[in-house]
């Protein structure tokens, strides 16, 4: 989470989207991911932050990236 709250700050950044997603994937890959996890922190930061599109977006990349089937 703080490798993409860090993103959010600087989602000005043209390659934030990229960059967001390669953390995604590698955190997805872990033997430890939880894909249900981290959709939940994320609709935290969500609820919490003035940057609510990019936490949106990051919700809808951990979707498309993982399916509910965890």
């Amino acid at each position: 989470m703080d490798a993409l709250r860090a993103l959010a700050i600087q989602s000005a950044d043209p390659n934030w989207y990229l960059l967001a997603e390669r953390e995604i994937t590698q955190y997805l890959q872990s033997s430890e991911a939880s894909p249900q996890k981290l959709r939940e922190a994320i609709d935290r930061e969500a609820a919490t932050s003035q940057d609510y599109t990019f936490w949106t977006t990051m919700q809808e990349l951990v979707s498309d990236l993982q399916p509910d089937d965890d």
